[in-house]
């Protein structure tokens, strides 16, 4: 049997156990160097949160939003508060000192939002009344619970009578229309000197049923005349409503007026004949905007006598969202100073010309002989002789919009050469055409950049051009456009109307550009490698 070796000696082992045990105390040792360590560690980076702390205070105390004036905070508080967040107010008194004292301006206060569903309405307005002070105020009643009712807000509109002088505007939203005209028929008794805006909408004015069907139930809005008697800046109105009537009298002085029709679930009748009567009454009348949302069950009742006609001498912007059929007043109307025209279909498009829509535009255009500067048109398609007609009445010319409603390369040639169409006309907004070609674009800016060929006819160049999704426009049309004029292939107007649809917002526009132009520059590495 093999020997396992010498075993240590007594003396070894005990040498041995001392070194086992000096090493077991050096370690202890070192455990108590770290343990002071790790406090020391975590003492110095409590002191480190500290000094990041006070660095956060101070780079707040130099920041942007500190170094404002305090009038510049509180227009900003003014704008979130007039945007629908109404409590921002008592939100910004709680952030800092400096905001505190920035809440403190009355013209901050100005927004008053009433509910009658919230708790306590009246304690709410007295305190806004309160911090707004001797501010203007912008009021709006909400009584859109199919539950509430005007006189559970009585005790609030009696309060804010009080402070009438100082109302700039009034928005009221109702569910029934009996219960805006409870709030409305307060208001004959009282002085508004500074009111200048009116905004009344009703959300349902069909409350009787009739075997089954709901019906209008022949309620009228209260006499916005009477009402507002003592009202003499009230300029602007905005009605909407599922009906039209023009048994309520309009104030005369109004300037700007919008009308606006929601959907609705059951039949509704539109008279033009009832739209002319509420137009007739208003002769100063500035701005005209009316909105009628698509709704299959609206009739449009074109009952207007063919030898009347009003005159509107003020009117100065037109615009209709509608289904075409509403358009036929258009000819009953004379607008010697319509500088604005939009023209916009509320339904879908029908990829074919509609005659009697383009006949209806040109008899007005025709027989109101307006100085028309911008024109629109929107999902509308009119035939070359209608574009061309309406285009040799309108001299003054400058903006022509054009979205989804084709224009042909013919009636762009007509813009061309000594006898040009709309000789001062200077930007063209093009969205959705699917007939222009690209080619007859950059002949048009180009023959319009040679001014004509004589002094007695001469043309205004093209300053602008914009194009988007026009399918036969490519990107060296565009290269040539962009060395004559400003091209655009995105939407960059802050009051574009395609921004609330969304339908141009050239999101795969982009990315096309942007992998052509990842594709030029690979093609270009390629060729330095």
């Amino acid at each position: 049997m093999e020997s396992i070796g010498d075993l240590p000696t007594d003396e070894e082992f005990a040498r041995i156990k001392e070194a086992i045990c000096e090493e077991e105390s050096a370690i202890a040792g070192i455990d108590v160097q770290i343990d002071g360590l790790m406090r020391e560690i975590c003492r110095l980076r409590f002191k480190q949160t500290k000094h990041r702390e006070r660095i956060g205070l101070y780079q707040g105390s130099i920041s942007l939003a500190r170094r404002l004036p305090q009038e510049i905070l509180a227009s900003i508080f003014q704008f979130c508060a007039r945007d629908g967040w109404t409590r921002f107010p008592l939100t910004a008194s709680h952030v800092c000192r400096q905001w505190r004292a920035a809440s403190m301006i009355p013209l901050v206060w100005s927004h008053l939002y009433i509910e009658a569903n919230n708790v306590d309405p009246y304690r709410r307005a007295s305190f806004w009344l309160q911090r707004s002070d001797s501010a203007p105020l912008y009021i709006t009643l909400d009584l859109r619970n199919e539950t509430s009712t005007a006189e559970m807000l009585s005790p609030v509109v009696n309060l804010l009578l009080e402070d009438s002088r100082r109302w700039r505007s009034l928005r009221i939203i109702s569910h029934w229309i009996d219960h805006a005209n409870v709030i409305l028929g307060r208001c004959n008794t009282s002085s508004f000197p500074q009111l200048r805006e009116l905004d009344l909408a009703i959300l349902d004015d069909f409350v009787t049923f009739q075997d089954g069907n709901q019906i209008f139930d022949g309620v009228e809005l209260a006499d916005l005349s009477d009402c507002f008697q003592n009202a003499s800046q009230l300029r602007a109105v905005t009605i909407s409503r599922n009906v039209l009537s023009s048994a309520t009298p309009l104030p005369s002085s109004i300037a700007d007026l919008t009308l606006h029709f929601p959907s609705s679930t059951i039949s509704a009748v539109l008279s033009n004949a009832v739209l002319l009567n509420i137009l007739e009454q208003l002769p100063l009348l500035h701005h005209l905007a009316i909105s009628i949302s698509s709704d299959p069950q609206r009739v449009f009742r074109d009952d207007v006598d063919e030898q009347r006609s009003i005159i509107i001498p003020s009117l100065h912007t037109l615009t209709i969202t509608s289904n075409p059929d509403i358009f036929g007043f258009l000819p009953y109307i004379r607008t010697p100073s319509l500088v604005n025209l939009h023209l916009r279909s509320s339904t879908e498009p029908l990829g074919y010309v509609v005659e009697s829509f383009g006949r209806t535009v040109l008899q007005f255009i025709e027989s109101a002989c307006p100085p028309i500067e911008h024109l629109e048109l929107r999902d509308i398609d009119l035939s070359e002789n209608h574009f061309l007609a309406c285009f040799s009445h309108l001299p003054t010319l400058q903006t022509l919009r054009l979205h989804e409603s084709d224009i042909s390369d013919e009636v762009l040639n007509a813009f061309c050469g000594p006898e040009a169409l709309c000789a001062h006309l200077k930007i063209l907004d093009l969205r959705w055409c699917g007939q222009i070609t690209g080619s007859t674009l950059v002949r048009l800016a180009r023959s319009r950049l040679m001014g004509g060929s004589s002094d007695q006819h001469h043309l205004d160049p093209i300053t602008t051009i914009t194009l988007i999704n026009c399918a036969f426009v490519g990107e060296q049309h565009i290269m040539d456009l962009s060395r004559i004029a400003t091209c655009r292939i995105v939407m960059n107007d802050v009051d574009d109307c395609c921004r609330t649809t969304g339908c141009c917002n050239n999101e795969r526009y982009r990315r096309r550009l942007y992998l052509r132009n990842i594709g030029a520059v690979e093609s270009e590495r390629k060729i330095i490698l």
